[in-house]
């Protein structure tokens, strides 16, 4: 799987389920929602009533599908369990579904990962929750491509999924290296210099993390 960079910090992207775990493209979701009893979570009407009128869900099929991967890596990210996070995707990709058969389908990709992030931080709020003591930093290194190639896509999602909000989110759409400044101020609600030094902070932190964590690679 491709490397992705930002801020001269390499990031793999993370990985989405086995293949015999899978989710099949979401249009094709939608059909398969159609046959079965499927019933929304809070609704008493089965999702197939929802998808009757084919045309009206072609936009948010296509942006759908175009973040389907990201959306993924994105729950996971959030909340370090491959399980929640694939929960709160296909919760997400309900709703989705509903508010269209509705006439009120999502305005943009940013809705999915506005619901997204609704739903994980309210998933991880339910559980045991870390302890936030203050973490070490230091300075960015060069050499941290090297560090994260050794790491395993669990290790990163834990590590950001234990940090404080706004930090685990700003963390978690920063990685993803798929949204401006701009964007994750939107969808986050965060002014510009809550949201860099959230992110600065955290990368900082992460740094340290990965100097401990990966001590071979950290060394000159």
């Amino acid at each position: 799987m491709p490397w992705k960079s930002r801020g001269g910090c390499a990031m793999q992207a993370v990985q989405i389920p086995e293949p015999e775990e899978q989710l099949a493209p979401f249009h094709l979701q939608l059909a398969t929602w159609r046959d079965e009893p499927l019933v929304h979570p809070g609704r008493s009407v089965p999702c197939w009533r929802y998808l009757r009128p084919a045309n009206s869900l072609l936009p948010v099929v296509r942006v759908a599908a175009q973040n389907l991967p990201q959306l993924y890596r994105f729950c996971f990210l959030m909340t370090g369990e491959a399980s929640k996070a694939q929960d709160i995707f296909q919760d997400t990709l309900r709703e989705a579904a509903f508010l269209v058969a509705n006439r009120e389908p999502p305005a943009d990709r940013h809705w999915f990962f506005r619901e997204a992030r609704w739903r994980c931080l309210d998933v991880v709020a339910q559980g045991v929750q870390p302890e936030h003591a203050a973490n070490e930093s230091t300075e960015l290194s060069p050499r941290a491509p090297e560090q994260i190639e050794q790491l395993e896509p669990e290790q990163l999602a834990i590590w950001i999924s234990a940090a404080p909000e706004p930090q685990r989110s700003a963390l978690a759409l920063y990685y993803l290296d798929e949204f401006n400044y701009r964007e994750m101020m939107s969808m986050l609600g965060l002014k510009l210099t809550d949201l860099s030094r959230a992110i600065a902070s955290g990368r900082r932190e992460f740094q340290a993390w990965l100097n401990t964590t990966v001590p071979a690679a950290a060394s000159e």
